[in-house]
């Protein structure tokens, strides 16, 4: 009897032994968003290693995905964001790791940690019209959702010369909520009106310059003919029965802002 259970005491011991080859562990500090957050996963064995982000019912983009890494400890660099590109918000965020090894079998580790607020930087960039006529009279808006207060760059090149700007500001941003927004006059370095055609308009901060978000506009050689002023009538058709009526309602030009002022 003491044998046969010295045996199942040495089976279970190496059992544990193998296991713990495959056990996997994954360590990360506080993520911010934008920033180069790095995750540490450490196993005996490689495999293809997958890491989800869960937080909340907002899609977050996989700081890795089926990545090849071999034994030992893998460092990942992680942006902390989500498929569309926006920074998680402040709080906590889990992180769960899946190791795929070649025998098929998976180990999984999962960490929760917190989230602070975001590194300065770019959401979108906005110009208020896509055509702009510089007359000298009028202002181009250009807004900009940024992701934190801080330092930020907008650059004009014209499109067939990406590299070359035209004209370049930098400005300090303290907002909180609402978007920064740029007043171009349509003038150059050379304080001269830039001549008409297309235009790429880039935005960045200086922290984080590898995230641009770019819009393109078009200068034109002279202003759009001025729309006449009519009365239309009632917005809304009296008989609502009447699909063709109600279609022709929802897809009648309506009055809008040229964005410049």
């Amino acid at each position: 009897m003491r044998k046969i259970i010295t045996a199942f005491a040495v089976f279970a011991l190496l059992t544990a032994t193998v296991c713990a080859g495959y056990a996997l562990e994954l360590e990360a500090g506080h993520i911010r968003p934008f920033a180069e957050n790095i995750l540490k996963v450490t196993s005996e064995d490689g495999g293809l290693l997958t890491i989800e982000a869960i937080s909340g019912t907002i899609p977050l983009e996989n700081p890795v995905t089926e990545l090849r890494v071999d034994g030992g400890t893998t460092e990942i660099c992680w942006a902390g964001l989500t498929f569309g590109g926006e920074p998680l918000t402040s709080g906590s965020v889990t992180l769960r790791a899946m190791l795929t090894g070649s025998d098929r079998t998976t180990e999984q580790a999962e960490i929760t940690t917190g989230v602070y607020s975001a590194m300065p930087a770019i959401l979108c960039c906005l110009p208020a019209a896509q055509v702009f006529y510089p007359d000298g009279k009028h202002v181009l808006k250009i807004e900009c959702a940024v992701s934190n207060k801080g330092t930020y760059e907008i650059s004009i090149a014209r499109k067939d010369s990406p590299e070359e700007s035209v004209w370049h500001c930098r400005t300090v941003y303290s907002g909180r909520g609402a978007p920064m927004v740029i007043r171009w006059d349509g003038k150059g370095k050379d304080h001269k009106f830039c001549p008409p055609g297309e235009y790429v308009i880039s935005a960045w901060s200086v922290y984080r310059s590898q995230y641009v978000q770019t819009a393109e506009i078009t200068l034109l050689e002279e202003p759009l003919p001025e729309p006449e002023l009519a009365v239309t009538g009632s917005l809304i058709p009296e008989d609502l029965s009447d699909d063709e009526a109600v279609w022709a309602a929802l897809t009648a030009p309506v009055v809008i802002g040229d964005g410049v002022e």
